[in-house]
């Protein structure tokens, strides 16, 4: 299957990702019995036929036959080789942002955050900017977003990117009023704004609301990564249903960290993504030892807890075990 072939929305707040396909521009003869191959699946036959033509092809010609080529490769290391040789046989400006686009995508795909933003910082189109604007969302720049998304076009990945940088800025009702748009819009983002606008709702104590997005959620997208990580923010409408709000021993939380020193332990707990919530440090006493443990929850049931460690926690090489709060 081809490296290029993926389009999905990441999940979290710091986790919006796209991976999309690159239009080329056809040409007569071999490259569109080639396409005409892609389309019909017929990945391997498709390579064989630019192969055999390769070297009878020059100038752009040949530069769209190796993005061809790059979009059909089956490892990410053969996509990069094929795009730097299609830059090196394109002969304009125009021909080097595209390979430049290409090889941002397999930067990100493979999240080289860094060095997508640098190769495509020095263009001002729409297209560039908003790459790079996804790129500082990954690596959690709000500010930087929300400046790299002026010029990036009012569509729906760009209001995205706009919502979590107004959210992680301290301005959650107007993430609030981008992310209700954007939820009424069927499509790859409805689930992530609907995710991301419960949680709005419930961080600005709407908690009715919140129930109402995340029971909308649940109907339209039950199985999907987005509804598991729905469950903090329907434990905090449980919670806020169902006085007192203070957890009970019967609580099911996830232990991520414990640290002697409660400055360590508030430490770790400020560097986590805003996905990972609602988070406590609690004092614990063992032996003649304080220790301070990193609590995230709680859950409804072990079950729960379970499904967003294997969701949230594992993808960024997070331990994690089972842990009850201490009664209040």
């Amino acid at each position: 299957m081809s490296v290029y072939r993926s389009v999905r929305v990441g999940m979290g707040w710091a986790g919006l990702v796209l991976v999309g396909l690159v239009a080329v521009s056809g040409h007569a003869g071999v490259l569109e019995d080639a396409r005409r191959l892609q389309r019909q699946l017929d990945y391997s036959e498709a390579r064989d036929l630019i192969r055999t033509e390769l070297e009878d092809l020059v100038g752009d010609e040949r530069a769209d036959a190796l993005l061809l080529l790059a979009e059909l490769a089956d490892e990410h290391k053969e996509a990069r080789r094929f795009l730097r040789e299609a830059a090196s046989a394109g002969g304009n400006a125009a021909f080097r942002q595209r390979t430049d686009l290409e090889l941002a995508r397999l930067d990100f795909g493979r999240g080289n955050y860094n060095s997508v933003r640098t190769r495509l910082e020095a263009y001002d189109d729409a297209e560039p900017r908003l790459w790079v604007a996804q790129s500082w969302v990954a690596l959690q720049q709000p500010e930087r977003a929300a400046a790299a998304c002026d010029g990036a076009g009012s569509g729906e990945v760009a209001e995205m990117v706009r919502a979590w940088a107004q959210r992680l800025q301290g301005d959650t009702a107007a993430a609030l009023r981008r992310l209700r748009t954007l939820s009424g819009r069927a499509g790859d983002l409805q689930p992530v704004a609907l995710l991301w606008q419960a949680e709005c709702e419930a961080e600005l104590g709407d908690y009715d609301a919140a129930q109402a997005s995340a029971q909308e959620l649940q109907k339209r997208y039950a199985t999907t990564p987005e509804a598991i990580l729905l469950e903090p923010t329907l434990a905090a409408v449980r919670r806020a249903h169902s006085a007192p709000a203070s957890p009970t021993p019967s609580d099911v939380f996830l232990q991520i960290g414990a640290f002697e020193e409660r400055a360590n332990a508030l430490r770790f707990r400020d560097g986590l993504p805003r996905t990972i919530q609602p988070l406590r440090v609690e004092e614990d006493l063992q032996g003649v030892r304080r220790i301070h443990r990193v609590l995230v929850g709680p859950f409804a049931s072990r079950e729960a807890a379970e499904a967003f460690a294997r969701a949230l926690l594992e993808p960024l090489d997070l331990d994690w075990r089972i842990g009850r709060a201490e009664a209040p």
